[in-house]
């Protein structure tokens, strides 16, 4: 467990308008690495730049502490292949 968190993420991956949209629209439901909806204490913001590159900033405040986890799966049965 975690007590306040500022996580920056840039991507150099080109998203189309779609994309974007999409990204946008979803962002308040949470976005990796953090996937935790908007609330009063935690806050996820994404823009793009020039070169349509994400970034994004995920943000929580202090006493309102967050549980983290991780994925221990191998990645051919996270895709859903026999391992």
């Amino acid at each position: 467990m975690i007590d306040g968190v500022d996580i920056a993420v840039t991507s150099d991956a080109e998203f189309t308008p779609d994309e974007q949209r999409l990204i946008r629209e979803h962002a308040p439901e949470g976005l990796w690495p953090l996937y935790a909806p908007a609330t009063g204490a935690v806050g996820t913001a994404v823009r793009f730049g020039a070169s349509n590159n994400l970034s994004m900033r995920i943000s929580s405040r202090r006493d309102h502490p967050i549980i983290l986890g991780a994925n221990v799966l191998g990645i051919a049965r996270y895709l859903g292949r026999a391992g």
